[in-house]
């Protein structure tokens, strides 16, 4: 038997994080559910860029890859984000407006993350120390600002023993504070105090409570929560928050702040795709053949077909048509868990012969045209517990996003999120 060498295909499994603080922004993760750990801090999307196409409620976050480029200097780090909407009835079939891609890139010199804590070591990315020059440089502050301001994407983490940096400050959601400010402790690492580093740290932007996204809204009472819409106010005030609104002690952490709203969190674990073997296949003449032979011996089963008033012509495009579907189910039967594939400038796994990707347009912002990067499978649907099969649900056969080959850089115009192409596929009916 021969192997097809499937290197350049890397698997994506859904796994229970074992250290949740790992899914956050320092560490550049690949993660489904729970908020985006956003890679660029200060410009995030606007809240209504996020609305849904169809019922223009806000998308919530579905899943991000970490996925940079290494021979493009401003994709050292790089990473995909796909927001879907909850509301069933925007899912119908083979349509993408309920889906949404954007894509982030930033060099190795960046404002967040120092460079010498950027390295890869052993493919294995360490946790990034906070760059607090230039986030200073940004705000417009002077370094002897004494301002302390709390902040959900700014948050302490001492206890990695592995950090050897003299900053280990974790960039990332936290749902204990949405007050726009960042919280200070007075720690010594390598001779310097945390407070000092990180204390003239400002502007960066309100999130949402519920999401995690861009919050411009406050709550109007207690001025101490954000929110992306009206819609995620409603839902956090359900939650909880009118118990507590104007209270002057707020509740530290809030379990139940999303309502049920978010999808579970999982980490995104990859490994390469392996080998599998091959026999020879029939060609469609010699299955074709051995199919009217089949009919001619169990009469009975064209009669079962007449009766459906389907022709053989019919049938017999049903079977060239599940032969797609065959060769899908029998390519993921070697890692049945999969959930992402990612293979960037390959080639989608097809689940139909039925709309398959035909036009993907070209990237808005540069012109170049847009390649394959990874595709999403129905396999995430059971860890999401979105496997129903009630008519209107949030359903895939599988989801093929395409990016820019170039992953242009942010323009003049400072949107650092770009717009990518997702293609949803349906199976056959």
């Amino acid at each position: 038997m021969a192997y097809i060498n499937l290197e350049d295909v890397e698997l994506g499994f859904a796994e229970k994080p074992e250290v949740p603080n790992k899914l956050t922004s320092s560490y550049f993760p690949s993660k489904i559910g729970g908020k985006p750990a956003w890679l660029h801090l200060l410009t995030l999307p606007h809240p209504e860029d996020l609305f849904c196409e169809k019922c223009n409620k806000p998308r919530v976050f579905l899943l991000q890859v970490y996925a940079p480029i290494g021979h493009l200097p401003h994709c050292y780090h790089r990473t995909l984000f796909v927001f879907c909407c909850k509301e069933p009835s925007c899912h119908t079939r083979n349509c993408n407006k309920s889906f949404l891609v954007l894509r982030c890139n930033l060099p190795q010199a960046n404002s967040f993350y120092t460079a010498e804590s950027s390295e890869i070591l052993n493919g294995d990315i360490h946790k990034k120390a906070l760059n607090v020059d230039k986030l200073v440089e940004k705000a417009g502050l002077a370094k002897s600002d004494t301002t302390q301001i709390v902040h959900p994407l700014v948050q302490e983490d001492f206890q990695d023993e592995n950090v050897t940096h003299g900053i280990n400050t974790s960039l990332c959601m936290s749902d204990a504070n949405s007050t726009g400010s960042l919280k200070v402790e007075e720690t010594t690492m390598g001779g310097q105090h945390q407070a000092e580093a990180v204390k003239c740290i400002s502007k960066l932007p309100p999130l949402c409570v519920v999401c995690g996204c861009s919050g411009p809204k406050r709550c109007a009472k207690c001025q101490c929560v954000n929110y992306c819409s009206r819609e995620h106010q409603v839902i956090h005030w359900k939650a909880g928050h009118k118990r507590y609104c104007g209270n002057e002690k707020l509740p530290t952490s809030g379990g139940a702040e999303d309502g049920g709203l978010l999808f579970e969190e999982f980490e995104i674990i990859t490994e390469p795709e392996p080998p599998i073997k091959t026999t020879p296949e029939k060609s469609e003449a010699e299955r074709m053949k051995v199919y009217h032979e089949f009919v001619k011996m169990n009469p009975e089963k064209l009669e079962a077909v007449k009766m459906d008033n389907l022709t053989l012509d019919d049938v017999e495009k049903g079977v060239k048509k599940d032969k797609q579907f065959l060769s899908f189910k029998k390519r993921i039967a070697v890692e049945p868990d999969q959930v992402i594939r990612y293979q960037r400038g390959g080639e989608p796994l097809w689940i139909s012969r039925e709309n398959m990707a035909d036009k993907i347009p070209n990237c808005e912002r540069c012109g170049s045209r847009r390649v394959f990067e990874f595709q999403v499978m129905p396999q995430l649907l059971y860890h999401l517990k979105l496997d129903s099969t009630a008519n209107h649900s949030i359903d895939w056969g599988m989801l093929a996003v395409y990016s820019c080959e170039s992953s242009c850089d942010s323009g003049p115009d400072g949107v650092f999120y770009q717009p990518e192409f997702l293609w949803k596929q349906d199976p056959s009916i």
